[in-house]
């Protein structure tokens, strides 16, 4: 028993950077406020938030998660020709996906 629990507390104490880094994400996603995501067919779905992003691996396609009326959404990465972030705290910006890796610009 008490190896187990020291097992545990090990398992805990390497995870923690990992929990920050999440909430620090979050944080961030949060400062961005409301967006519009512009998808490559030219639909629009505004008054989104961003709440993750999901990078693609060797086998699965990469996806963002986003709050709009209250519901969670998910929307492939590869659907996606930008985001839009113009009342973002420190100034308007846009989210590309370049090969796939999210990059941040003015807009």
């Amino acid at each position: 028993m008490k190896a187990l629990s020291k097992i545990f507390s090990a398992i805990i104490i390497l995870l923690l950077p990992f929990l920050f880094a999440l909430q620090q994400e979050e944080i961030n996603f949060q400062k961005l406020g409301k967006g519009k995501i512009i998808e490559k067919d030219h639909s629009i779905k505004k008054n989104i938030i961003l709440k993750e992003i999901h990078l693609q691996t060797e086998n699965k396609a990469g996806w963002i998660v986003y709050i709009k009326e209250g519901s969670l959404h998910d929307l492939l990465i590869e659907n996606i020709d930008r985001i839009e972030f113009p009342s973002a705290e420190t100034e308007p910006v846009k989210l590309v996906f370049e090969n796939n890796l999210p990059l941040m610009k003015q807009l």
